[in-house]
Formats: structure tokens, sequence, C-alpha cells
């Protein structure tokens, strides 16, 4: 009994001692559960917290985005009375930045930050020539992922020590590590809890890129014409990249690009370049995922992504500085990478000036498509041309000329030269403008020789005498010379009806008698035996001796009967050519070049004559080149090779005698080194997507020519904004800096260094031609200076005429930018934008890069603007760590 009740008094604490043991886990079981409780409530605020926060950053992100596509389409030509180029800078594009900084070791500037909102204009932030050393923070070498912000109980910028930030404070919006914007505060806009945001915006222009979809090859040695002639976005050189890599081709490109296609240059050219919205066939172009690659934190390579642009070529788009970040970054180092100026090319980073995709579009300054040289009638060339030369034209030396009156007559002049040059035909066009018809400046032949042989003892009767005229073409096309006659000055007013074709180049020889010449085997030939260059001899001496003293001479006027000017070329002749003599005379014109058109004395030689054939006499005088194209111009700039002045229908108003008067290439041409034909090239063009035969939006109409957000084909990609490109960039264009038989990139440093420094921006591509230095090879009258042929005429590329015989002369001065002018613009309509923002000074911030396209956008006709900007790419930017 005894040791039962001890067991149950065991039995009883044991029982007793479980409960308070259950008492205390259930305790403490109801503690875990409420502090879980607690902790998830916690977290749910938090979370709920940080989705505010990341709603409040994102709205912040696309409202910077709002306001930037507001200042896109206001700076859109024809609307709001913007200027028309784009330029990084306060006084035309504040919201544009520079796509590279500049400077020497150890000072290196931006040449302009971006202002979207006008925060830092506002409050007197310096945004030009702008140090990359940070400003009002804790670093001033480089700017760290999270930087302090501080600010005061009025909102404005404080530095680390609490003191003003006079100048603002920096930020690094593309997140770099280097200081490339400034802090703003997004004025009227607050999260939920009444917290301010801040931001800092860098935008780019995609335009100052090279694009890897359009750009090829450019060779200078290429026996191909259209391969090098500047007619095409692929001469510009982005194989050129690839040069610093090992084992890199031309067919890696290919293989990437073409897809399963058959590649062919010219198809991709039409299917792809052309057909910048859905390539036609299985192209396979790079895309946005490139782009996002290309663009992630401006020269920081995010390696953890592989992307097809990365593989294309070694040590091209796969190079260094990486993500995660391997050290702080330096600012001579991170300015090597930035801007190509290391001893090292390798040094320089290619992702920052390459892109999938730009655009600029057929835009002129009153926001009208730009006409077309190769396809536009005389009426329309007119309207563009005198819209270009406004007022800035005057007649030379009247001072009562307004402006307008010498201005239409140069225009209308120089669109009927325009036609001319461009058909395929010897029809003269006509212009009827302001009070006078305006006649095209044709293929025509020329008096080039005569020939007489007269007589010695019986000159009176005309039959004893010979006479011969020759006319050369000294064009490339044939002239049917139905219509032309010979206008004798004799009494009778002797008209001879021409027939028959002079082949181009080629000679027709007109004869009263051929039994007493000698015809080269290649010359036409026509009998008549009206035809007589003298008359009426006369005995005069007392007693008579038989031997005429007297007589007439006749000059000669080459006539039309056909649409245009009636005279065509004139030849005096003098009496002492027609003397008795019984052996031939020849008299001369030069046909070597083309002093042929000059109506000057011939110059008579002892040589027997050379009808049907070149003549050898050399008379001096200005060589101008007047060959026709008689097809479609190859560049826009291209035009500076047609004559402003033409053939009018009074005696002086040849186009000999016009040439004989003036005193330089100056008087007779445009001249591009005037800035008021400069201003051309913002209102004429070669490339024209609304006339091009090609489905170029992919949406199933060809050619649309409306100015319509939703179907207007007046879009071109690929082309370099001379305004916002590097020099590397800009080397690239097609004789730039290669050439045969050396390279040589100081012209594109000097294009860029006369763009930031005299400037302040191009208005127009025509400026480049300012461009004039001491050194040939860093000027772009190359082909007219030491650098060019010996002699100065080239004999072949660039020069689309080579060997014409004309030295030194406007073509072989505006070869570079003939060739160039196709490729180049000083607008865009393609940006990106690096957006950082901020709750508060202390809150969450978001990286966002969007890459912006205002290329739907259209003036209104009233001021406003029609279509939306376009966001191609919204995108938050990958941790850096």
């Amino acid at each position: 009994m005894k040791m039962e009740a001890r067991y149950m008094r065991r039995r009883k604490g044991f029982q007793c001692g479980s409960a308070f043991i259950l008492s205390v886990v259930l305790t403490s079981l109801l503690a875990v559960v409420g502090v879980t409780f607690m902790m998830i409530t916690r977290v749910d605020r938090i979370a709920t917290s940080g989705i505010s926060e990341n709603k409040a950053l994102d709205s912040a992100a696309r409202t910077i985005i709002a306001k930037l596509s507001e200042e896109l389409v206001l700076d859109v030509p024809g609307v709001a009375g913007q200027e028309y180029y784009d330029y990084p800078a306060t006084d035309s594009d504040a919201w544009l930045a520079s796509l590279e900084p500049y400077g020497t070791f150890p000072d290196y500037y931006w040449g302009h930050i971006s202002d979207v909102t006008g925060y830092l204009g506002s409050n007197l932030f310096r945004t030009e020539d702008v140090d990359v050393k940070s400003v009002g923070l804790a670093t001033s070498v480089y700017v760290r992922e999270y930087p302090e912000l501080r600010v005061n109980s009025a909102g404005a910028f404080l530095k680390p020590s609490g003191m003003p930030a006079t100048d603002g404070v920096s930020a690094d919006a593309d997140g770099d590590g280097i200081a490339d914007s400034k802090w703003i505060e997004l004025e009227g806009i607050m999260t939920t809890k009444g917290e301010p945001i801040y931001a800092a915006i860098r935008v780019i222009d995609n335009g100052g890129m090279l694009n890897v979809n359009t750009g090829y090859k450019f060779d200078p040695d290429d026996s191909s014409p259209d391969r090098i002639d500047g007619s095409s976005q692929t001469q510009i050189d982005l194989f050129s990249l690839s040069e610093r890599g090992t084992g890199n081709t031309i067919n890696q490109l290919d293989d990437a690009r073409r897809g399963t296609e058959l590649w062919d240059l010219d198809n991709y050219i039409r299917d792809v370049v052309w057909r910048y919205e859905i390539p036609d066939g299985n192209y396979t172009p790079f895309d946005v995922g490139d782009e996002l690659k290309l663009r992630n934190r401006y020269i920081i390579n995010y390696n953890s992504i592989v992307t097809r642009v990365d593989k294309l070529w070694s040590r091209v788009f796969d190079g260094k500085p990486y993500v995660p970040r391997e050290s702080v970054s330096d600012p001579n180092n991170w300015f090597w990478y930035a801007n190509n100026s290391s001893s090292d090319p390798c040094d320089y980073d290619y992702r920052h000036i390459a892109t999938t995709y730009n655009m600029d579009r057929i835009l002129s300054p009153d926001g009208e498509r730009l006409v077309n040289v190769n396809t536009a009638d005389p009426c329309s060339l007119y309207v563009a041309i005198v819209k270009a030369f406004g007022f800035d034209i005057y007649e030379p030396n009247d001072v009562n000329d307004p402006g307008f009156s010498y201005a239409s007559a140069t225009s209308a002049q120089i669109a009927v030269n325009l036609v001319d040059y461009r058909d395929n035909d010897p029809n003269v066009t006509m212009f009827f403008a302001d009070g006078n018809m305006y006649y095209g400046f044709e293929s025509q032949p020329f008096i080039s020789e005569m020939a007489a042989i007269i007589d010695s003892n019986i000159p009176f009767d005309p039959s004893n005498n010979y006479y011969a005229v020759e006319l050369h073409n000294p064009f490339n096309l044939d002239i049917d010379l139905t219509g032309f006659e010979l206008l004798l000055s004799d009494v009778a007013k002797t008209r001879i009806p021409l027939s028959g074709t002079i082949e181009k180049y080629g000679y027709h020889v007109i004869a009263n008698d051929f039994s007493g010449f000698t015809i080269d085997a290649g010359a036409t030939t026509q009998t008549d035996a009206s035809l007589k260059l003298s008359g009426n001899y006369v005995d005069t001496s007392l007693p008579l001796d038989g031997i005429p003293d007297t007589w007439d001479n006749y000059n000669i006027t080459l006539i039309s009967d056909a649409n245009g000017p009636n005279l065509i070329d004139y030849q005096g002749t003098e009496k002492v050519w027609f003397a008795p003599s019984g052996s031939g005379k020849s008299f001369q014109r030069e046909t070597t070049n083309w002093n042929v058109v000059y109506q000057t004395t011939m110059i008579y030689t002892e040589k027997p004559h050379s009808l049907g054939a070149k003549n050898e006499v050399t008379l001096g005088g200005e060589n101008y080149n007047l060959g026709l194209a008689n097809s479609r111009f190859v560049t826009v700039g291209d035009i500076l090779k047609v004559l402003r002045i033409g053939p009018t229908t009074d005696a002086n108003g040849m186009i000999g005698k016009q040439l004989e008067l003036a005193g330089t290439e100056e008087d007779v041409r445009m001249d591009v080194t005037e800035p008021v034909y400069q201003k051309l090239f913002n209102y004429l063009t070669v490339f024209d997507p609304a006339d091009d035969g090609i489905d170029n939006d992919g949406d199933g109409l060809i050619d649309e020519n409306k100015r319509d957000p939703n179907s207007a084909e007046w879009k071109v990609p690929g082309r370099i904004n001379i305004n916002t490109a590097p020099w590397y960039v800009l080397a690239q264009l097609p004789w730039v800096s290669e050439k045969r038989g050396f390279s040589d990139s100081s012209l594109a440093e000097e294009i860029v260094k006369y763009r930031d420094d005299t400037l302040g921006g191009y208005r127009n591509i025509g400026q480049l031609n300012d461009i004039v230095t001491a050194e040939p090879n860093s000027s772009m009258d190359y082909y007219a200076r030491a650098g060019g042929q010996a002699g100065g005429d080239e004999a072949e590329f660039p020069d689309l005429t080579g060997g014409d015989g004309a030295a030194d002369d406007f073509e072989e001065r505006d070869l570079i930018f003939s060739r160039i002018s196709n490729l180049v613009t000083v607008r865009s309509d393609v940006f990106t934008a690096y957006i950082l923002v901020r709750v508060g000074t202390d809150g969450g911030q978001k990286r966002v890069i969007a890459i912006l396209d205002r290329s739907d956008v259209y003036p209104d006709g009233s001021g406003g603007a029609i279509g939306d900007v376009i966001i191609r790419v919204f995108h938050s930017v990958p941790d850096a760590r």
C-alpha cells in the first residue's frame, strides 16, 4: 500500500508537471503565432509600401517620358516655329545631351547635358561644358550607385557639408559611374505620402551612331561604282569596326543578317534597309534585344546576357568594362572608353556608338516633303529652290533689287537645268516664271572648225571655191540635227537646213563640195551647194589686174526651230581668212576640252584641216565641265555640277557667249561655299521612299505620299546626324577617312571641331563645305588640293566624270561632299533616354531606358502636330551589382 501510495503521489506530480509544460508550450505557440501574424502584417505593409513606391517611380519615369515626348513633338520641323536641326545646346535643343565627352587629361567635359523640364536652366545650374567631376556629392571622381542627396527645408539642393549646391548636384543617369547629368525635382509630382520625386535625365541621339542593320562596308578600291559612290547607307563602313579583332570577316555580318536568304547586297538594300518596319523575306536583322544590350549603362557591358550582336565579331561589342563592376570607375580610363583618344584603339567602346534603329525623314524646314530632284517637274523644283533662297540672294551690284526677282530668276533657271541634266533626251525644258520664259541647258552641237580653199585665179566664180563647216557634239548623247540650221550673214541670209545625227562625242561636216577636202571616216557628212563663207570678190585696182581686192566674209549662226532658244551658237569670221591663195586653210576652236563652246576668234592653222576629227589647237580660257548626266542624280550633292545660267533668245544669251563673259566658275555654277546655296539641301533630296517603288512601312501600299502618321513613307533609316555624331562615326562615311592609298581621320575630326567650336551646330549639310584648312587631308576640298591627282583633274572615283580635263573645278572641290550628301543629315527622329528616379532623398530609386521615335509626328499645317511619339522601348535597367 505504501508503495502504491508513493506511486500515486509521483503520478499526480507528473500530471501537474505535464500540464505546466503544456501550458508553456501553448503559450509559446500563441506567442509565435502572434509574432508571425505581426511580421506578416508588417511585411504586407512593407510590400504594399514597396509596391506603392515602385508605382510612384514608374509613374515618375513615364511622366518624364511624356514631357520629353512633348518636347520632341514641338521640335518637329513645321511645328511651333522650331529650328530645323537637332544639336545639343541650351539655345537649340536643351533636352538633348552630347553623346561623348571632350577634353584632355585630367579635365573632361560634357558639351551639353539634358535639361528636359527646364529645371536646371531656371535654377541657373550649368548645362554646357559640364565637368565630369561630380559636384555636390561626397565623391568627386565617380558617382555611387545610390549617392546621398540632401535638401533644405525649401527643397533646394545642398552639398554634403550642408552648404547650398549653387551649381546643382551631379547625377549618373546612364549608370556607368560617371557624372553625366544633374538631379532635378519633378515639380508638382509627389508620392501618395507627399514625398517629392527626384530625377536625373540623359537623352542621346541614335542618329549619331552607326546603324548595325543598314551599315555594311566601304572599300575605296572597289571596282563597282555603285558600291563606293555614296548612293546607299550600306557604304557607311560598319565593317571597319571589326579590324581590331582577329578572324573577323564580312561573311560573319552577312550570315548574322541574312537569315535563310541567299546573300545579295542589292536585295538586302531593297528588302531590309528600305523596308524598315517589316523586312521582306527571311532576313534576321538585329533587334530590340541587341539594342538594349548596346544601350545598357552607356559603356558598361551587361555580360550576364549575351545577344547576337555580342557574338558578331571578336573585340567589337563584347568588351569591357563589365557588370558587375570590377573596380571603381577611373575617369581617365572611362574617358578612353567614351572618347576615342587613347593611344590604344582597343580601349574605345563601340557599343555606345552603335544602334539597331535610327531614323530621320525627308522633311523640309516648313514641314513639307523634300523635293526629289530625280522626278520633280520644273514647277516643284522652282518652288523648293525659291523657299531655300528666300530673300538672301541678290542681283550683284543692284542695290534696287529687293531680292525676290533675282531669287526667282535664278531658281527658275536652276530648275530647268536640273531637269535637262538628268533627262535622257536633247529636248530643251522650258518654264515660265515672273513674266519670263526660262530655257534649260541641253546637249547641243557647237561650231568647231571652218575650212576654205579659195581659187587663186578665178575666185569670182563661187563654183571654184570650197567651203566646209564642222559641228562637234561634246556630249554623251546623240543629237538629231532635224530642226537645226546654219544661218549665213550674206545679204540673202542663206539658211542651210541640217540633217542626220551627230553621235555622242562625234562630228558632222557640211560642205559645198567635198572634193576639195579629206574627211575623217568617223564623221557624218552633208553636202549643200549653198554653203559659202565668202563671196563678191571684186578687182578694184586700176588698171584691173585680175586679182580681187575686196570680198565679203560671212559669219555663221547655228539656229534651231525646235522648242527652246532659237540661237544656239555663233562664229564670226575675218576677211583675211578667205584671201585667194589656192591652198587650203583651216580655222579651229579647241576641242580637247570644253573650250569648244567659246565664240572667240578661231585659230588659223597651217596644218592640214582636221575635219571630222579632234582639233589640236589650244585657245585657253576657263575649261568648264558642261557634261550632262542624262541619268538620275546619284546623290543630292551632285546637283552642284549643274549650271545656274542658261541660254536665252538674244545673241548674248547663247551659252558660249555667257561663259565667255563670265569671270570665274562662281559666275556660272552654284557655289556651295556660299550660304544661300548651302540651304538648298534642306529642301532637295535624292533619297525618296515616297517614290521608290517599295512598300517601305509594310502596310501593303507602295509610295504613299501623304503627310499622315499612319501611312507616310518619308522615313530614311541609317543616316548619320553630323550634329551629334562623334568623329569616329563620321570617319566611317565613304571617302572621309578612307581614300585610295591611305587612311586619315583628320577630316572627320575637323567636322566635329568646326561644329562645336565655330557653328554651334550645322543648320544644313551644305555647311560641311565651310571646312577648308591649310592641311588638305583635313579639308573638304581635298580633291582640288595637293591631295588630289597631279594637275588636279581626278582620273577616276570618287569623281563621277573622271578625266574630264577640268582641273581643280567645283566638281573636284565638292567631291567628298557629293559622295556623302545622301548619307548625312542635321536632324533625327529616334532618341534614347536614360532616366533615374528616386522617392525623396533617401527612398527607393529606379533606372529606366526608353527609346522614343517621333517619325510618325507631322505638322498639321497650322502650327500644330498630328501623330504621336512612339515609345519603342521602356525597360528597367538590371542591377549593377
